[in-house]
């Protein structure tokens, strides 16, 4: 990842999803973390795997 990205939301979302399941409870609250940094700002919920 180079400086200044902070990802995909959509891709972030679900690796956080997929980390909390794996029980790897750190990696997942740094995807969250991500997740808010990329997606803070949007005016679309997440809530299924695409529109």
């Amino acid at each position: 990842m180079q400086a200044g990205d902070v990802g995909n939301g959509w891709s972030l979302v679900r690796l956080a999803e997929s980390l909390e399941m794996q029980g790897k409870a750190e990696a997942a609250a740094e995807a969250r973390e991500r997740f808010t940094a990329a997606w803070g700002s949007a005016d679309v919920t997440i809530s299924a795997s695409r529109m």
